[in-house]
């Protein structure tokens, strides 16, 4: 899901993993992080606990050499049970992180009833174009988080009632939802069920 700051992206995720009620994990990607730090956080989301937790593989410097094996026997294990994992500020990753790599070979072992949920301000990366070939990876942009005044109304009436004025500066984005409800209470923003299957396959 890529577009500009106050687009709404985090908002509409968040929304979205809420209204899933499974089991997910946020990461705040940074530029400083190496892969094994990647890893390591990745390893610590995931409940602990009983036979039948995933038994992820440690990270060890000689993986680096064999990166994508790594990441494929490790997200085998990772998605054994149904999980959502969002990546957030993909935007911050320098162009030669190996977090790309590590990403590509992700999407290939996503299970049914998993998925992945990449929040930037820019599009995926040219190496993942495969996988939207493949129909493993949808996209979202910015011009899409946008809302109509039609369904700011609509949304509007499921609350409170609003004066046109507050409905019309609301109709622009998510996050201009959001603002309207931090100012008058009036609104909790919920995925459409639109929105739920494209995030779904994202």
């Amino acid at each position: 899901m890529s577009g500009p700051p106050g687009a709404g992206r985090s908002t509409l995720v968040a929304s979205y993993v809420e209204a899933k009620k499974g089991r997910a994990a946020w990461y705040h990607l940074d530029p400083g992080d190496d892969i094994g730090t990647f890893f390591y956080y990745l390893a610590q989301s995931l409940p602990a606990g009983g036979k039948s937790a995933p038994q992820l593989p440690q990270f060890t410097p000689e993986h680096r050499a064999n990166l994508a094996g790594y990441a494929r026997q490790f997200f085998r294990q990772y998605f054994m049970r149904s999980t959502l994992l969002v990546l957030d500020n993909y935007h911050e990753l320098p162009e030669g992180s190996a977090v790309h790599e590590v990403l590509d070979c992700a999407v290939a072992e996503i299970p049914e009833g998993s998925n992945i949920a990449v929040i930037s301000r820019g599009g995926p990366p040219r190496r993942l174009a495969r996988h939207k070939v493949g129909e493993k990876l949808a996209t979202i942009e910015g011009d899409e988080l946008r809302t109509s005044l039609e369904e700011t109304r609509a949304i509007a009436a499921l609350r409170h009632d609003l004066d046109e004025v507050s409905i019309s500066r609301s109709a622009r984005m998510p996050r201009a939802c959001t603002h309207s409800r931090e100012r008058s209470s009036w609104l909790r923003l919920t995925p459409s069920p639109c929105l739920s299957f494209r995030c779904s396959r994202i």
